[in-house]
Formats: C-alpha cells, sequence, structure tokens
C-alpha cells in the first residue's frame, strides 16, 4: 500500500518553528526621546547669572513693599502736616539814595512766623538764611541761629538787614527814588532753609524749604511811617 504524503506547514523558511510578528506601536505624545532637553528658560536657576538676578529683584521688590508699609503706618499715626510760615512786619528805619556814584544804605526788620502744626513731629532748623532782592537785584542778606522748634509750636524769628553804600545802577536808583516818593517800595525776600524733622528719636535727612515774597513797604518819610503795605508768599519744598 503506498503511503500517504502529507503537506508540510505554508511557514518557508521558519524551520517549524513558530514566529510571533508584533505590530510596531508609536510612542505617546508625550514622549521625550532620551537625552533631549527642553529649551532654556532665561528665568530658570540652572544658570548662576540668572539667579543672581532673580534674588536682586525679589530683594527689591521685598523692600519696596516693606517701606511702602512703614510709611503707610507712620502716615496713619502721625499724621504729619506741611509747617506753615508767613511774614508779619516789615520796618524801615533808614533808607538813603546817593548819587554820583548812586549809592543805597538801609536798615530793614523782617519779622517772620513758624507754625508746626504737628503733635509728634519736632523740626529742627539747621540753616535759615534772608535774601533782599530791589528789582530782581540783591541788595542784601542775613541769616538766623540754628533752633528747634518742637511740636504745635508757633515762632517768631526777627532778622536784621542792613547795607552801606550798596552800589546801584542808574535806571535801578531812579525807579526806586520814583518808589520812595509814591510812599510804597516794592521789594522782594527769600528765604532758604534746610531743616530736619524729628520723630520720637529718629531724625530725618535734610530737606530744604524756599519762601518767595513779593511785598511793598512805606519808607519811614511817609504819613503813616514805615509800615508793611501788602505781602505775597509762595513756598517750595525740596531736597
Amino acid at each position: 500500500m503506498a503511503g500517504k504524503v502529507y503537506p508540510s506547514d505554508q511557514q518557508s523558511g521558519l524551520n517549524g518553528a513558530y514566529y510571533n510578528h508584533k505590530q510596531h506601536i508609536p510612542p505617546p505624545a508625550t514622549y521625550r526621546a532620551a537625552g533631549r532637553r527642553g529649551s532654556w528658560n532665561p528665568f530658570c536657576c540652572c544658570n548662576p547669572f540668572c539667579c543672581c538676578f532673580r534674588w536682586i529683584c525679589s530683594l527689591l521688590i521685598t523692600i519696596i513693599i516693606v517701606l511702602a508699609i512703614v510709611g503707610a503706618i507712620i502716615y496713619f499715626t502721625l499724621h504729619p502736616k506741611s509747617p506753615k510760615y508767613n511774614l508779619l512786619d516789615a520796618h524801615i528805619s533808614q533808607l538813603n539814595i546817593t548819587s554820583n556814584p548812586s549809592e543805597l544804605s538801609y536798615d530793614i526788620t523782617f519779622t517772620l512766623q513758624a507754625y508746626n502744626p504737628n503733635k509728634r513731629v519736632g523740626i529742627y532748623y539747621d540753616d535759615v538764611f534772608i535774601f533782599l532782592f530791589y528789582e530782581s537785584a540783591q541788595v542784601g542778606q542775613s541769616s538766623i541761629d540754628p533752633f528747634y522748634q518742637g511740636h504745635k509750636n508757633t515762632t517768631i524769628l526777627q532778622s536784621n538787614l542792613k547795607g552801606q553804600s550798596v552800589g546801584l545802577q542808574q535806571p535801578m536808583a531812579t525807579s526806586l527814588q520814583a518808589a520812595i516818593a509814591q510812599q510804597s517800595i516794592p521789594f522782594q525776600i527769600q528765604v532758604k532753609v534746610k531743616a530736619r524733622v524729628k520723630i520720637f528719636i529718629f531724625k530725618s535727612p535734610h530737606f530744604k524749604v524756599k519762601d518767595n515774597c513779593n511785598l511793598a513797604i512805606s519808607p519811614p518819610s511817609a504819613p503813616g511811617g514805615a509800615r508793611l503795605l501788602s505781602q505775597s508768599c509762595k513756598v517750595k519744598w525740596g531736597f
């Protein structure tokens, strides 16, 4: 009886071994290839310069916030108010003009008032200078000794300005003689102050105050005598 021939497996070349074909699956969208880093961030701390810059910025922001808080506490606790200044009087005891050459001799006393309206803030007046002008030309200068002004205090100050044989240009001398004849002399005074404030035991840096006043003074020869006729003052603050 002839033997039967059975068909062999169709997996040619595999020698009967079983081979498992695995389907290739792509990596997920969040997959990052090994060895690849993200883009450089200028605000990361991988760079020493970057770390230093961030630290400085943080420190400055912290200081600004602290100063703002302290300033708000001081303001709402102390309720600081600006000092007030006023020219109370100006008296001429001597006023003479000569010609050929044109010279001015004078003796004028100014009375000033400084008022500190604060309850917990004192003021140190370290420098107080007074300048006298006629038609924008300086004709005299004086100063007041340093002093301390306490809380809620009104201080009256006097300054005497004297000038002997102060040279004047002829147009200025003619204008001044006409003002004397009209019994109203226009002068300008400028008060320059360098001061500090004291809060409890702390003292502030210096700040500057400039008080400019336009005034009219009657001469001693006027019927009512020498007195202050009018004034207009403007105060400027600075550092």
